[in-house]
Parts: C-alpha cells; sequence; structure tokens
C-alpha cells in the first residue's frame, strides 16, 4: 500500500490518422484493396473522413510494420490494469504519467509525472514532498502512533520520531514554492519510492516481445478488427487491430491491456525540464531558514524520499543563501 501512495494520476493523448497520400489526385483513382502499413498518416487525430484499415492480404510483415510506423514517430502507449500509466514517447525523450485509486477511506491522489530524456528522469518537488510524508507517516503508524494527532500531543513532543515528522512537514512548508519544479530521480525497483511501473526500456521490450510473438495462420479478421493471437513468448495472448484506426490493442486474460497509438499531448512537457527549473541544494537553502549543515548533500528524489531532506532532528536557523535555482 505504502509504495502505491507514492504514485498517482493520469494523462491525455491525442489518437489515431488519416491516410498520407502523397497524390492528392489518389482519390480519384479505384480505391486500392490493402494500405500499405510502412505509409504512416500524418494527421494525428480522428476526422470524420478517416480511411479504414484495409487488412484483408497482410501478413507477419505487414502487421508488424503496422505497428513499428507508429512507434517511428510520436507516439502514446497506454497500460492499464491494477495500475493505469501513460507514456508518451518523442525520440529519446518521454513523458509517464501515473493514476490511480488508494482504498476507499483515503483521499485520491494527484497528479504524478516523471519526465525523461535519455537515461535521465526527473520527478516534481511535489511529488517528492508527498512521498516523503507518506513515509513519514508510514513510520510513524509503525511506531503505533496517529500522524494526525502525534505533533499536538505534548507527551510525544520530544519523541526522535515526531520530531523528525515535524521538522520535514516544517520543510515542505517552507519550500512551497519550489512544488513545480523538478527533481533528479534514480529509478531503483527495490527502492519503497518507486515513482512509476513503466520505463521507456520496458515498454520498448513489452512491445517487441508482442511483435516477435505474431502466430500468422491463427490471425482472425472481424468486421471492426485483426485479432492478432501470439505465443507464449509474449506476457499478452492478443493484439487487436481495429480497422477504423483506433489505438491498437495488446491484452491478457486477466485484465491488463496495453494501447499504443500515434501522438503526444504537450509535446513540450516532455523530455528534460528547462535547467532552471531543476532543484538545486541552493534552491532549497534559499527557501528555508534550515542550517546549511542539516540538508541533505545529494539532491535526489529517492534519497529525499527514503532518508529525508533534513539530516538533523533538531536543525537550527542558518543564513538563507539568495541563489534560488542557480546551479552549484
Amino acid at each position: 500500500m505504502i509504495r502505491w501512495f507514492l504514485i498517482a494520476c493520469g494523462c491525455l493523448s491525442i489518437t489515431a490518422c488519416t491516410s498520407s497520400s502523397d497524390d492528392p489526385t489518389a482519390a480519384l483513382a479505384v480505391p486500392p484493396t490493402i494500405v500499405a502499413p510502412a505509409d504512416p498518416p500524418d494527421i494525428l487525430a480522428f476526422t470524420d473522413f478517416v480511411e479504414p484499415l484495409y487488412v484483408s492480404s497482410w501478413d507477419v510483415a505487414d502487421i508488424r510494420a503496422h505497428i513499428e510506423s507508429i512507434r517511428s514517430r510520436p507516439h502514446t502507449v497506454r497500460s492499464s490494469g491494477a495500475i493505469t500509466e501513460v507514456i508518451e514517447i518523442v525520440d529519446g525523450d518521454a513523458r509517464i504519467t501515473t493514476a490511480g485509486t488508494n482504498a476507499a477511506d483515503e483521499a485520491r491522489l494527484g497528479d504524478f509525472t516523471v519526465r525523461v530524456s535519455g537515461s535521465a528522469e526527473w520527478v516534481s518537488y511535489g511529488h517528492v514532498r508527498a512521498g516523503a510524508m507518506a513515509m513519514q507517516r508510514f513510520a510513524v503508524s509503525t511506531a503505533g502512533l496517529d500522524s494526525d494527532e502525534l505533533l499536538s500531543d505534548p507527551d510525544l513532543a520530544n519523541e526522535p520520531i515526531v520530531r523528525r515528522f515535524a521538522v520535514e512537514r516544517d520543510l515542505f512548508t517552507e519550500t512551497a514554492a519550489l512544488e513545480t519544479m523538478w527533481v533528479p530521480y534514480e529509478r531503483n525497483p527495490d527502492s519503497i519510492f518507486l515513482a512509476s511501473i513503466l520505463d521507456r526500456a520496458t515498454v520498448d521490450g513489452v512491445l517487441d516481445d508482442a511483435l516477435a510473438a505474431i502466430i500468422e495462420p491463427e490471425t482472425e479478421l472481424t468486421s471492426d478488427a485483426l485479432v492478432v493471437p501470439l505465443d507464449s513468448s509474449s506476457e499478452f495472448e492478443v493484439l487487436t487491430i481495429p480497422l477504423d484506426r483506433s489505438p491498437a490493442q495488446l491484452s491478457t486474460n486477466t485484465g491488463w491491456t496495453l494501447t499504443i497509438e500515434p501522438g503526444v499531448a504537450g509535446i513540450d512537457d516532455i523530455g528534460a525540464p528547462p535547467v532552471n527549473d531543476i532543484v538545486t541544494r541552493n534552491a532549497l537553502l534559499a527557501s528555508t531558514a534550515v542550517n546549511n549543515a542539516c540538508i541533505a548533500a545529494t539532491v535526489e528524489a529517492t534519497a529525499f524520499v527514503e532518508d529525508g531532506i533534513v539530516r538533523c532532528v533538531d536543525p537550527q536557523p542558518g543564513p538563507r543563501v539568495d541563489a534560488v535555482g542557480q546551479a552549484e
């Protein structure tokens, strides 16, 4: 539950497409029986004039080429099941957004996003704050205390775990202006702070395995879609390619689905954040009265969540640093 508490909410994407013939007179000719999958459409939105896919003569190479043509351009992959996540990919850059629901008696989480550029990732300072406070509440609850009451109980005021909780809470109150800035994030699957389940390598691996697992003889063409069974080398059982150019879907019999569609939403927010929007230690020092010796030396999201930003139990006020956003 604690890991689930640290990740959440969703994202929009632009879908579908139209044929991209370069010849403006092509519509006057006899309509082709096959739309070449390797000739991807350029318009990344549905219209009333979307030409359906003609897949009756497709073989394995055509099916693979159709999916690869989507992957070769900006595209969105959506994972739905126990956790809903969206990864939008533009060349080596990506944005991952996670959505989910806590238990019925818990508040719904806000939107959490991971920005990706190559192997580097960033999460928002607000994401770090939510994760760090969740960790503190978890530590308090495992000690048999009530996080909602402990700060007002004078009998608990000197408990180290209570002082630590109060220090982190006050630090995040002071640094609220950094909420929408970005913190470097080093993905660690063994960490309790896992900002997202998906990553670029995982998505690419799943899609590659699915394409390699296509079973040609058992392909089924319905009035709505091309249904392609996959062999056991893939995590999915079936690939469905709708004839109306809706997102192609990989699915299992356990309810997990993965869709892939052309286009992304908000391309300017994909990839590395601007340098001035990345949290530095100087930015933290400029936002708090905590002595600089008590602020963590390394600015990294997982370390902040698991070890805390303030490393002193009773930090003393120190001079502020007038260098918000300035690299050290």
